[in-house]
């Protein structure tokens, strides 16, 4: 039995046409989002194009408006849950993404993470579900006002 495709509540997800370069802010379901970021695109119907095409994630370039990498990283707002185990800093936190690839995520958190810590993520998170965690390790920190930006690679289960 197959439940609807809800919406997840983020404000959507910037792509771009891979037909025409148009840019648009989707609200992807959960089929399209795995989608997105399994193979790092969606067909979704491109108003431009009048026809369903490829849409990847950009991110613009702040500086310009442009975009400065395709099909890379999906600027997003999951709700996750960030947990470290390790013997100087256990916490576990709920956050959300600020993008996220297929090989990775970045966030902010309220704890000083270290580059090469291990840490364990909950994503999409919703309280009471009980979806396995993946484990990741930092690869970036920066201090960012009171909170900490901080960048993760996937790592493969053994």
């Amino acid at each position: 039995m197959s439940m609807p495709a809800t919406p997840l509540p983020a404000a959507g997800q910037l792509l771009s046409c891979m037909n025409c370069g148009e840019q648009r802010t989707f609200p992807l379901d959960r089929t399209q989002l795995n989608e997105l970021m399994s193979r790092q695109e969606v067909r979704l119907f491109c108003a431009h194009c009048q026809s369903l095409t490829t849409w990847g994630g950009t991110e613009p370039d702040r500086r310009a408006g442009v975009p400065r990498r395709a099909a890379r990283r999906v600027r997003m707002e999951l709700p996750i849950r960030v947990r470290s185990q390790s013997p100087q800093l256990s916490f576990s936190e709920v956050t959300h993404t600020l993008n996220a690839s297929r090989d990775g995520a970045c966030f902010p958190v309220h704890q000083p993470l270290r580059e090469g810590m291990e840490v364990f993520l909950l994503m999409p998170y919703h309280e009471g579900e009980t979806l396995p965690e993946m484990r990741a390790r930092v690869v970036r920190v920066e201090k960012n006002g009171e909170l900490w930006e901080v960048g993760v690679e996937f790592l493969k289960r053994p």
